[in-house]
């Protein structure tokens, strides 16, 4: 079994990079990897730090991004 793990998205730095990097950027391409290079994944787990500061507005965001 295939199973994708992915951390600390920290998706909540909307606007701001960390390291050098947008958050969203990166999660964008490991999405676009994932997609093409391993499609045949079972499982996707996301954990860690997803959205800091934790607020809704954020959380929406992580939200609507997971579902696309």
């Amino acid at each position: 079994m295939k199973i994708i793990h992915l951390t600390d998205t920290h998706l909540g730095y909307v606007g701001q990079k960390i390291y050098q990097r947008s958050p969203i950027l990166a999660l964008e391409k490991a999405v676009e990897s994932i997609n093409l290079e391993h499609s045949d994944a079972e499982m996707l787990i996301i954990t860690g730090d997803l959205a800091l500061p934790a607020i809704l507005k954020r959380m929406k965001h992580l939200k609507r991004r997971s579902q696309s």
